[in-house]
């Protein structure tokens, strides 16, 4: 003899619910304001951290936002400035055209 089987509650729908803000280290929110950073805004890293640190963690967070992130050493540590944003790269097939005047 066959289970039988019961009808499942109706699902709810709610409207107007905002969206929590997105989180990121696998739910930790992030060390740096990366994406909080306008045009020119800098910030300094604790001193503890190594110059070649700093320039990986910048880099992959202008990579993953795509954004661009300068980090020099200052009198006062190393600082990372945002930059203005990178160009969009050409598709090859665009550039191939632009050579070949297409």
């Amino acid at each position: 003899m066959k289970p039988v089987r019961v009808a499942p509650e109706p699902v709810l729908i709610d409207k107007n619910i905002p969206l929590p803000e997105r989180v990121t280290r696998r739910g930790r929110p992030s060390r740096y304001p990366w994406k909080d950073m306008d045009i020119t805004d800098s910030f300094l890293f604790p001193k503890d951290i190594a110059l070649a640190a700093c320039r990986t963690m910048a880099w992959d967070a202008g990579r993953k936002l795509k954004r661009k992130f300068a980090v020099l050493t200052t009198s006062e540590g190393n600082r990372c400035w945002r930059m203005t944003d990178p160009e969009p790269k050409l598709e090859a097939q665009d550039e191939n055209s632009m050579e070949r005047g297409v």
